[in-house]
């Protein structure tokens, strides 16, 4: 009898799997960082092993389940990155520029002791997690024979899109490397048109041979880049659908826009940042496309501050990425 009942109960008990998961995050930006620390530390709190390639690990000792592989030390090749997007970044060379910087600290990232062992050894993992920035890393997954998901702090490029199956018309979706924000003109469907062609040559001819390569170097893979990407189980990508434009998306594209948590523990500083700037100064700083920040601007107006606002374009502009200038005049 007592048998019969504890078969009984068992039927009410609530039954979870734990998995061995790998994150490799390795792009040297906090930005990029904030978006993916939450996803791990509810991984591990939920009682899953983590094991993460980050640069901005969280060293939480409550974590018992997270392991991190610190690579801050790749920060160094992104020292001058905002020197460089100022003087000589454009929609046109910002692949190629970047590309060039991701090959060099990737190099180090794959010789780093670590990483090599997770390379050469018989651990096993259930799913690898590999950032969008560097999709050649998704042979990790092929290594453990298991599910691989790619994962964006932003959307993903054009071609990326097309790799996944997932519609992308240049007369409807803007490239993330363009300016434009929907829906396109007759004009920016035109560039947008002429950029994704360029893309597309550069993914082609260069991108994905040049990551091949490195593949070739560390991995021992031959497997194309392309055909790593095409075959992703998911793929999550940092898209708010309320306040960007969504788009047309095959089912196993998840959009995980809409929260964002702070990896620092320190609360920031409770100033005034205009009273900061006094009286006629200016500050510069970058800003999201023009349409979205004339749309916020009227916050600050609420405040009844008198500003001057001084738009920078043209050759500075990368990505939607644009110089203001800020000038306080008077309360």
């Amino acid at each position: 009898m007592v048998f019969k009942y504890v078969i009984f109960a068992t039927m009410f008990v609530p039954i979870s799997h734990c998995a061995n998961i790998l994150g490799i995050m390795p792009t040297p930006s906090y930005s990029h960082q904030i978006v993916y620390t939450p996803l791990w530390k509810e991984l591990s709190l939920r009682g899953h092993s983590v094991t993460v390639i980050t640069t901005n690990p969280v060293n939480d000792p409550k974590l018992v389940n997270l392991t991190e592989i610190d690579i801050n030390f790749v920060y160094s090749y992104f020292a001058n990155v905002s020197k460089l997007a100022e003087n000589t970044l454009t929609m046109w060379n910002m692949y190629e520029v970047f590309t060039e910087i991701i090959l060099a600290f990737e190099e180090v990232i794959l010789s780093f002791p670590p990483v090599q062992e997770l390379i050469h050894n018989k651990k096993t993992f259930d799913v690898v997690l590999v950032e969008f920035v560097c999709p050649e890393l998704l042979n990790f997954a092929k290594i453990y024979d298991c599910p691989a998901i790619l994962i964006s702090s932003l959307d993903i490029s054009a071609p990326f899109h097309r790799a996944l199956g997932n519609p992308s018309p240049t007369s409807l979706y803007a490239d993330i490397g363009t300016p434009f924000l929907a829906p396109l003109n007759f004009k920016e469907r035109i560039i947008n048109t002429i950029f994704d062609l360029y893309t597309s040559y550069y993914y082609t001819y260069v991108f994905y041979p040049k990551r091949e390569r490195l593949l070739k170097k560390y991995l021992n893979s031959t497997v194309s880049t392309e055909k790593l990407i095409s075959e992703v189980d998911m793929v999550f990508r940092n898209v708010n659908p309320v306040v960007q434009m969504d788009r047309a998306v095959g089912s196993t594209t998840i959009s995980i826009g809409g929260y964002r948590e702070t990896i620092s523990s320190k609360p920031l500083p409770k100033t005034n940042l205009i009273d900061t700037i006094g009286k006629g100064k200016s500050l510069s700083f970058k800003i999201c496309p023009l349409k979205i920040f004339l749309s916020r601007i009227g916050k600050v107006l609420r405040h009844r501050r008198a500003i001057c606002f001084e738009w920078h374009s043209g050759p500075k502009r990368v990505g939607g990425a644009n110089s203001v200038s800020v000038t306080y005049i008077k309360t």
